[in-house]
């Protein structure tokens, strides 16, 4: 998965594109009285992840937090999460059901920012279909699916191929638009014709995070290169799919500055290769590197200017270039402490914007809260002139508790 998926990919890939309706939870239970706006790719886990962790931490003054209390095993007969949330097809607005099934989990499992490793569980091929099943049952007739693992739906042994055929030919007769996730080592020709023909309106999406060969091995150890995703991309493309990228905003040991230029130039280049590309802010996810650097005060989530100034500065880019491609962001844990941020009184308006840019891709909304400004834009600002010095990890803010 990817950023991832991260964050969302994945991003938290995941709900990516926009606040969203949450109508499923791991216990399967449909609540309509509880609704919760999701922000982000794949937007429910981090939620998930404070709200389900059955463990308690402690904390010695030199020391990092040590667990003293496990956490229950996952049911395999049950998916992570599920939701409803805004989404646009063809230009029009609309909404995506999204499902995150619980899978034994990412083949790779070593990038620094992602921790979905951690919710997988031995699921056999019949058990994705029950998942899968339980959880189509109580879709809205939303025209969009985003269908989520906890690495590749391409890798055999996490999804076994039986299961992705019945998997997608569901999918396929009942959305317009179908996105999967995978990583490219599993994005094959045949897989692929195979995928086309039983869903049609498939849309395969990659965890790039950068297009920078040294980012990709030393911040992300992401184990493949831009090359790599590029030649799945073409792939992908010759058998009529719809290609996503998401892109990581902010890897552990890039400044903020650093990471501002990375995510556009990488969207940039990427651009050719894709309909989509979606800019996944870091969020702090549990047992990640990023997570024992954010502990140590060795790091700080992105903040939401520096999100809304990429979008910016890449569609003005891209659009001279390639005017059809699609750019989204809808941060995880947007305002929370663990997500992007800025200084709480503005996060809000920052991230509506953000959704709205996503639905509309006008630029308007952006620009305007941008102009309007906060008391904290200085104070971002002299977090991207530190971007010029030498390594400054953390921004002068409160801690926000």
């Amino acid at each position: 998965m990817s950023t991832d998926g991260p964050g969302g990919e994945k991003g938290f890939r995941e709900g990516e594109e926009s606040g969203g309706e949450e109508i499923e939870r791991e216990n399967g239970q449909l609540d309509e009285e509880k609704i919760e706006q999701e922000h982000g790719e794949k937007s429910g886990r981090m939620n998930e992840e404070e709200n389900e962790q059955d463990e308690e931490e402690t904390r010695d003054d030199d020391g990092p937090a040590r667990r003293t209390r496990g956490r229950k095993a996952p049911n395999p007969r049950r998916f992570v999460s599920s939701w409803s949330e805004n989404d646009s097809l063809d230009g029009r607005r609309t909404r995506a059901w999204v499902l995150i099934l619980r899978t034994s989990g990412c083949s790779w499992a070593m990038c620094t920012m992602c921790g979905y490793h951690g919710e997988g569980a031995p699921a056999t091929g019949d058990d994705l279909v029950h998942q899968f099943t339980e959880a189509l049952g109580r879709r809205r007739d939303e025209p969009v699916a985003k269908l989520y693992t906890s690495g590749s739906f391409f890798d055999e042994r996490e999804v076994p191929a039986q299961a992705r055929r019945h998997i997608l030919g569901e999918l396929g007769s009942r959305f317009q638009r179908v996105v999967i996730e995978s990583r490219p080592e599993h994005v094959t020709g045949d897989a692929l014709k195979e995928a086309k023909e039983l869903c049609p309106g498939l849309e395969v999406a990659m965890g790039l995070e950068s297009s920078s060969e040294r980012v990709l091995a030393f911040s992300v150890r992401k184990g493949f290169t831009f090359k790599d995703f590029a030649q799945k991309a073409h792939i992908a493309r010759e058998h009529g799919a719809r290609v996503r990228a998401y892109i990581l905003l902010k890897p552990p040991f890039l400044t903020e500055m650093e990471a501002m230029e990375d995510a556009v130039r990488c969207m940039v280049e990427a651009s050719p290769l894709c309909d989509t590309l979606s800019l996944n802010p870091v969020n702090i996810q549990r047992g990640t590197v990023v997570e024992q650097l954010w502990k140590r005060r060795m790091y700080r989530p992105p903040w939401l200017w520096t999100a809304a100034s990429v979008l910016l500065e890449a569609q003005r880019s891209i659009g001279r270039a390639r005017p059809g491609v699609r750019l989204v962001c809808a941060p995880s844990g947007a305002g929370q402490e663990r997500g992007a941020h800025n200084c709480g009184l503005c996060d809000a308006s920052v991230t509506a914007a953000l959704e709205e840019f996503s639905l509309s891709q006008d630029p308007a909304a952006l620009e305007k809260t941008l102009e309007a400004g906060c008391g904290c834009i200085s104070a971002w600002r002299d977090a991207l002139a530190a971007g010029k010095f030498a390594f400054i990890p953390y921004d002068g803010l409160q801690r926000r508790r």
